[in-house]
């Protein structure tokens, strides 16, 4: 996904930068969760 400025994720400095990084975390916990099962 793009930043709205049109800059590659890699220089994205705004507030939006952090949701890869909840995604990250959020597939973590799916990945765990399938693996409780």
């Amino acid at each position: 996904m793009h930043d709205p400025s049109g800059r590659p994720p890699s220089e994205a400095t705004r507030p939006g930068c952090r949701l890869p990084r909840q995604r990250i975390v959020i597939h973590r916990d799916f990945s765990a969760a399938v693996n409780a099962e």
